[in-house]
């Protein structure tokens, strides 16, 4: 086949989950032997406008920000498509560009299957922001999809609740995780090339947003009488959440080692005795709970969207309820000083169910008509 993949951005321009499986998913089809075209904006002046990366074709536009940006968008892309095209299918990647395919002839006819990542609106309204009319304009690109795939079973139910769509149109196909680049290691080495002091770590890999609960997270953490917690990630809340660890007396236990590279994220994995993640709202999967079991580090985690489906199947007792601060800082003391599960089974529990030759198969049969 040949596939045109539209995303809000290249994961190595801006790097984040569903960045990541948008660009593993178009490389793992064209290992498979598919033409792959992804079209993304250009964030940086810098980056080249055609690149080939891992078998795809990798084409940026510019486009202008502000109202105008779709319109751009739709006229950048023109040029893009009649190189590349005619295609065989089209995979969106988000609602605001999910609609650009919608509106080009080129493309009439050809299916459109939806990658629905989560609520562009729904995320919005949970951090305060304007999201009335990026709900509408979601509304507008999923009723003219022909078909949606979701990370989860949580997801589905929303996109159909939420966005009035077909029931029957949408298939939960759960991402996948790079096994041969998330693998354990020895945690002592690891440790000793981090520089980190000896105890038990906790590990958060988020973006610091209110969604995520790492207000709650603090707070439990406050209460845990051992060990020290690694913050990976940036975002908006970076300076509250700093002022709020040290309000708690955390100055101490707590490191924040800001935006990670991939190398750095993975070794992040393999150091820590727990992962952990928070969520309070709209987890479409937890793509970093599967990388940290692929690196053989458990999991702790709310009964929030995807990151509940993965640990239901491996461990239901290290899901604690989204919010409770208590709950989550009984649950994070115990697994710190009791057993926990070993890194050959979070490891075997990733292979077994997360890895991407399965995950291609299926995405393979959505794209050619499900």
């Amino acid at each position: 086949m040949k596939v045109l993949t539209i995303g809000l951005e290249w994961f190595h321009d801006n790097p984040g989950g569903a960045g990541r499986y948008m660009a593993d998913a178009a490389a793992g089809l064209a290992a498979r032997g598919h033409e792959v075209t992804v079209v993304v904006p250009r964030l940086r002046p810098q980056d080249p406008l055609e690149e080939n990366v891992n078998g795809i074709k990798l084409r940026r536009f510019t486009t202008p920000r502000g109202p105008a940006r779709l319109f751009g968008a739709m006229q950048a892309i023109k040029p893009i498509l009649a190189e590349q095209g005619p295609f065989d299918a089209v995979h969106s990647h988000h609602a605001f560009f999910s609609a650009v395919p919608l509106w080009h002839p080129s493309l009439a006819g050809i299916p459109h299957v939806c990658q629905f990542q989560g609520p562009w609106a729904g995320e919005s309204k949970v951090e305060g922001l304007n999201h009335q009319a990026k709900y509408w304009i979601e509304r507008a690109a999923y009723a003219r999809c022909d078909r949606f795939i979701v990370l989860s079973g949580g997801f589905k139910d929303l996109l159909a609740r939420d966005y009035g769509v077909d029931p029957a149109k949408i298939s939960v196909v759960p991402a996948a995780v790079d096994l041969e680049r998330f693998k354990p290691a020895d945690r002592a080495a690891v440790r000793a090339e981090l520089g980190w002091e000896d105890g038990p770590v906790v590990f958060v890999m988020r973006r610091l947003v209110k969604r995520m609960g790492l207000e709650i997270l603090l707070d439990a953490f406050a209460s845990v009488p051992i060990g020290r917690l690694v913050f990976g990630g940036t975002g908006p809340l970076e300076a509250d959440l700093k002022a709020q660890a040290e309000r708690l007396g955390l100055g101490h236990r707590v490191r924040w080692a800001g935006r990670l590279s991939d190398e750095d994220l993975v070794r992040h994995y393999q150091a820590a005795d727990l992962t952990v993640v928070p969520t309070i709202a709209l987890e479409g999967f937890g793509l970093v709970t599967v990388e940290s079991l692929a690196c053989g580090t458990p999991v702790v985690g709310t009964h929030e969207g995807g990151t509940r489906e993965i640990l239901e199947g491996f461990r239901p007792d290290m899901l604690v309820p989204p919010g409770d601060a208590p709950a989550l800082a009984a649950k994070l003391t115990a697994y710190l000083q009791g057993p926990r599960p070993t890194q050959a089974e979070c490891r075997a529990y990733a292979e077994a169910q997360y890895a991407w030759p399965r995950v291609l198969a299926r995405l393979e049969t959505e794209l050619a008509g499900g």
